[in-house]
């Protein structure tokens, strides 16, 4: 799904880059795991992108107290994996961090990139996808876009909420539908590893 607006020439930097800063991220909330390692060279300018993403996190965390690490009520988790149906076929998500403060329950999705329409559908797709799990009602969860990268006063973008059923209708009309009639070519690359759609993909 994330590939639907990718330009056709694709530096591989800026998503090791991105890998890079959210492995850090959920390092300071999971300090036992690791941080990843780029395969591709970092460049200076992929350095000084990766300073400011970190900067970007330090200036959410005094934006919003509920950021700080190291909470002993274990309210934080990041990396949560989702899955959910929809019109008989598998949705997969991966929520950046998931926080539960009483009967408000929080997501958050870190963007190391500059702002993009498909990323206010990405999470709103897993508030519908989290509401179902917890069995909480959408209106009890803050859905937050998060661009480490944007001026302070434009830092976080909250997304509300549409309906379950345009939710739904969204990915059926753009996704479901485009895959099966083979308007996204199959493309093999480093995530098909871990990919739970491979048993059907062409190029695997």
């Amino acid at each position: 799904y994330y590939r639907e607006d990718r330009p056709k020439v694709w530096d591989p930097r800026y998503a090791e880059q991105g890998r890079w800063t959210h492995s850090a991220l959920q390092r300071i909330y999971s300090p036992g795991c690791e941080i990843y390692r780029p395969e591709c060279p970092i460049d200076s300018e992929m350095q000084r992108r990766h300073s400011q993403s970190l900067s970007g996190y330090e200036e959410l965390r005094r934006q919003e107290p509920r950021f700080e690490p190291g909470t002993p009520d274990g309210r934080h988790h990041p990396e949560v994996h989702v899955s959910g149906m929809v019109a008989g076929v598998p949705i997969v998500g991966f929520v950046d961090l998931l926080t539960i403060n009483k009967s408000t329950v929080y997501i958050d999705d870190w963007k190391t990139g500059l702002f993009r329409k498909t990323d206010e559908q990405q999470i709103r797709i897993y508030t519908m996808l989290i509401s179902k799990i917890l069995g909480v009602p959408p209106t009890h969860i803050v859905a937050t876009l998060d661009y480490l990268r944007e001026d302070p006063q434009r830092i976080q973008r909250r997304v509300a909420y549409t309906s379950t059923q345009a939710i739904e209708h969204h990915i059926i009309e753009d996704v479901i539908k485009p895959i099966y009639d083979l308007q996204f070519p199959p493309n093999r690359g480093k995530a098909c590893a871990r990919c739970e759609y491979r048993h059907i993909c062409e190029a695997w």
